[in-house]
């Protein structure tokens, strides 16, 4: 399974990442945890000014329209304690010559250089912030994130302060239709002005819907209204929802 393997690699490994008052051990374990997804998209101009850097290109849905990812995360068993996470990314292409619209979100596996550029990282906990922020470079911050169960659906609220961030609505699996996947999902972020690479190793069951399955409503928050000026489509172009993950987050790469 991920996880032992995980710990195996831990053993190896010995000496812990420190992180402000509290050591993280490398690789952080991922037990078990929830995700859902969705992908809005948007045009394409309004997404270039968000990336770091001309090696990290949008993907298309088609010409001239590129996605944004809202993803959100129960991590209800990790190395570093239970907390939430949601998720605000830009799926990209590194140095990639070929673009080919929507082809790598239909065929990740064949595009090793297809990841997502971390936008937005909200947590629940101070321990996941700091690490987040300190090793990787992730732009997390804390804030108040918890789901309920509507109507078929499984809501995540993100706010901050009191102030409502946004709430993504996505369609619990129908049954029958989850397959199994193995993956290695990449991120990409900036620390002290590197372009980092980390690849999540991840085991999940997972459903799937094209062009629909998920909503996002926006709140008042000044990320909100940052999201809103992207002009984010209403209509997704795919959900997904994974209601068992196991996931490896190992130490970052220059790329």
């Amino acid at each position: 399974m991920t996880a032992q393997h995980a710990e195996d690699i831990q053993n190896r490994q010995g000496a812990p990442r420190k992180e402000a008052d509290r050591s993280v051990r490398l690789p952080i374990r991922y037990r078990d945890a929830e995700t859902m997804m969705a992908f809005f998209p948007l045009p394409t101009r309004n997404v270039r000014g968000l990336l770091p850097s001309t090696q990290l290109r949008p993907v298309e849905a088609v010409p001239g329209y590129a996605v944004l990812a809202f993803v959100a995360f129960e991590y209800r068993d990790t190395d570093i304690g239970p907390y939430n996470e949601v998720a605000v990314c830009v799926p990209v292409l590194y140095n990639s010559p070929l673009n080919l619209p929507l082809v790598p979100l239909l065929f990740e596996k064949s595009y090793p250089g297809l990841g997502f550029y971390v936008h937005h990282l909200p947590v629940t906990t101070d321990i996941a912030c700091r690490a987040g922020r300190e090793i990787y470079g992730y732009p997390k911050f804390v804030a108040d994130i918890g789901f309920e169960e509507k109507g078929g659906q499984r809501i995540c609220h993100l706010a901050e302060g009191g102030r409502h961030i946004l709430s993504l609505s996505v369609d619990r699996p129908s049954g029958g239709r989850s397959r199994r996947e193995e993956r290695g999902l990449v991120t990409y972020s900036v620390l002290e002005k590197r372009l980092l690479k980390t690849v999540v190793r991840t085991e999940m069951n997972i459903e799937r819907r094209r062009m629909r399955g998920a909503t996002l409503a926006l709140g008042d928050h000044e990320v909100s209204r940052e999201l809103r000026r992207l002009e984010i489509s209403a209509r997704p172009i795919e959900s997904r929802f994974a209601e068992r993950m196991e996931a490896v987050l190992p130490e970052p790469v220059p790329c």
